[in-house]
């Protein structure tokens, strides 16, 4: 039966596992289906079609996958892991092994008693070696463990502090935004007692697929092109979804009011003739907005009607520049 002590100990342990599931199974789509776009020539039309909705599905889904929210105080009142006693069990059973030895008549008849009492001291050695290799790795277990133990424990009072620095050192240690970094996306935080500043360097519209993939009724495999409204849109709910997500671990995991996120992308500027990073899309989100919110059944781009933000976007036209809103100027507006 687990107790509440070991339960505690296991929380953050917990919170690291359901990411790491999460950041595999997106990487896992990306994976596939980028093996899938240098083939040549496909053979198995069910699993290409597959792989292509997953990847699709993955693209479109990044705000879902969150961790719940994080408890502080708990892991603030969690115990030191206990430190490892030595123990004799190998050298116990060996010793009792050669106490309880009785020669048999055979042995000796044939001499060997001797020789099955070396073998028995023998064993007695070994099993006092065995005995201290299993405790030096469980000293080595318990270093690992204390270190680990240490660095949250101090994460934690810092958090629970409204420490800035530990809110980068909380995002450091459990890596929550890694699954965004895997589909090409990165981020840059800047954190502040109440609020987290972030600057979303997303994907640019090569992530989406400007096909459709789709299996006929004889088996064979149909890719058509699809609309640029409808390639838009897609790539509209992708960057939409991406802020969504960011959003939400912001508030798993730090005891802050505000995220204000501000998503760049590389667009095409016709003044000089070239691409360049522009902000595409500026939201301000407050804790209390995602309290009604349903996040498994929203449209990405709709939901983000719930939140202060400067977006504009056209189906035909896509995503073009805005103005980034600030957050230290919200502040001083409350």
């Amino acid at each position: 039966m687990t107790t509440l002590r070991g339960a505690i100990r296991s929380y953050s342990a917990a919170v690291k596992r359901a990411e790491r599931a999460q950041q595999r199974n997106a990487r896992e789509a990306a994976r596939r289906f980028k093996a899938q776009q240098l083939q040549a020539e496909i053979e198995n039309a069910a699993q290409a079609v597959e792989n292509y909705n997953q990847y699709l599905s993955a693209l479109l889904s990044v705000h879902k996958d969150v961790t719940d929210f994080v408890d502080w105080q708990l892991i603030a009142n969690e115990k030191a892991p206990e430190e490892p006693k030595y123990s004799e069990h190998h050298e116990h059973l060996a010793r009792m092994k050669r106490k309880g030895y009785r020669p048999s008549i055979f042995d000796k008849i044939f001499g060997s008693t001797n020789k099955k009492i070396n073998r028995l001291e023998t064993q007695i050695i070994e099993a006092i070696d065995k005995d201290k290799k299993a405790f030096e790795l469980k000293q080595k277990e318990f270093k690992a463990q204390l270190d680990d133990f240490l660095r949250l424990q101090n994460i934690a009072k810092g958090v629970l502090n409204n420490d800035a620095g530990a809110y980068r050192e909380a995002f450091e240690y459990f890596g929550p935004l890694q699954e965004i970094s895997e589909l090409g996306t990165m981020v840059d935080l800047k954190f502040s007692p109440q609020f987290v500043n972030v600057t979303l360097h997303v994907n640019n519209e090569t992530a989406i697929p400007k096909y459709t993939l789709s299996q006929t009724a004889r088996g064979k495999l149909s890719k058509k092109d699809i609309a640029i409204s409808k390639f838009n849109e897609l790539y509209q709910d992708h960057i939409c979804s991406s802020v969504l997500r960011v959003v939400r671990e912001c508030f798993a995991y730090l005891p802050i009011n505000l995220v204000v996120i501000n998503a760049v992308s590389d667009l095409f500027n016709s003044s000089i003739g070239r691409r360049e990073d522009q902000t595409i899309l500026s939201v301000c989100a407050y804790r209390d907005q995602l309290d009604a919110i349903n996040f498994d059944a929203i449209d990405p781009s709709d939901c983000l009607k719930n939140f202060k933000h400067n977006m504009k976007f056209g189906k035909t036209t896509g995503f073009s520049q805005v103005p980034e809103l600030d957050a230290n100027t919200l502040m001083r507006a409350q």
